[in-house]
C-alpha cells in the first residue's frame, strides 16, 4: 500500500512537472472577470467609512463621554449603525485602557 501511494504521488509530481496545471488568474482573464495583464484599471469610488469625529467629557462626571460620529456614506440599517458605532466606541475605550509605551501606531 506504501509503495502505491508513493508511486502515484511520484507520477502525479512528475506530469505536473511537464505539463504545468493552468492557475486560476489565468482561467478568470479568458472567462472575462479579470481584465488583461497590463490593462490601467479607473479608480474606485472613494468610501468614508463611520469614524469617530469629537468626544465631550463632562466637567461634572469625568467618566461620562458624548460622541460626535461621522456617519458612513454606504446605506445602513439601524441595527447595523448600531454595530458600527459600538465597534467605534470599543476602539476608542480600548486606545484609552491601553498604556503610551505599549501602543504602536504607523505614520
Amino acid at each position: 500500500m506504501r509503495k502505491l501511494t508513493s508511486s502515484l504521488i511520484l507520477a502525479v509530481f512528475v506530469l505536473s512537472c511537464i505539463t504545468p496545471p493552468a492557475g486560476l488568474a489565468q482561467t478568470l482573464v479568458g472567462a472575462g472577470l479579470l481584465p488583461a495583464p497590463g490593462t490601467m484599471l479607473p479608480p474606485s469610488a472613494a468610501y468614508v467609512p463611520a469614524h469617530l469625529r469629537a468626544v465631550t467629557i463632562d466637567p461634572r462626571d469625568p467618566f461620562r463621554f458624548e460622541f460626535l460620529i461621522r456617519k458612513s456614506e454606504m446605506p445602513m440599517s439601524d441595527a447595523e449603525k448600531q454595530s458600527a458605532y459600538r465597534d467605534l466606541l470599543k476602539y476608542f475605550l480600548a486606545a484609552l485602557a491601553v498604556p503610551d509605551e505599549q501602543q504602536w501606531v504607523t505614520h
